[in-house]
């Protein structure tokens, strides 16, 4: 006689809420760093020019060398952003191990707070990826965090930050979804 799983887990005594929590999948996220900073900036530089270009009282017939050139140039300078990606796979943390990591927050120093936030970046990254697809099999922590930070771009850096907060602090999607009336069987919804 086989024994069915389902009917074997629902028998008296054999839940365990804390080993199903435990096993919670949390959020994923992917976020995309580019290292290229000065082929971004000409990149910005030249669709500015091509907007001017658009602006311009020129006849097309003056316009269309300068078009061909400005595209060129935007086509080659994307391409070099294109391959100084990298690509971060992310997935959330429980908040009991978030609050691990920060602890005491009043109480902490801005170093202290930094630390944190590097810690708490590292134990949300799954994998990084190149433009070429290559992994890097490092495991991640607070010292590669603050190594990263330091030579990214700021506002590349600020973009994975926004990504971890995405998925460590989304409590309003559960909020969303059982508000919906789609969980709990709300009245409003018929």
């Amino acid at each position: 006689m086989t024994t069915n799983s389902v009917d074997a887990a629902q028998e008296q005594g054999t839940f365990d809420v804390l080993s199903f929590i435990e096993g919670t999948a949390y959020p994923t996220d992917e976020v995309t760093v580019y290292t290229d900073v000065i082929s971004g900036d000409l990149l910005l530089k030249a669709r500015d020019k091509r907007n001017a270009l658009d602006e311009s009282p020129d006849t097309q017939k003056v316009k269309e060398p300068k078009y061909k050139a400005l595209d060129v140039e935007i086509a080659e300078l994307t391409a070099k952003v294109e391959a100084s990606a990298l690509k971060f796979s992310l997935r959330g943390l429980p908040p009991g191990i978030v609050q691990e990591i920060y602890g005491a927050e009043e109480d902490m120093t801005p170093e202290a707070s930094r630390d944190a936030e590097n810690k708490l970046v590292a134990s949300t990254i799954s994998n990084v990826e190149n433009a070429q697809g290559v992994r890097d099999p490092r495991v991640w922590d607070a010292e590669s965090v603050a190594k990263l930070r330091h030579f990214v771009k700021e506002g590349e850096y600020a973009r994975l930050v926004q990504g971890v907060v995405r998925v460590n602090f989304n409590a309003s999607v559960f909020d969303q979804a059982t508000d919906a009336g789609f969980l709990g069987g709300s009245s409003d919804v018929e």
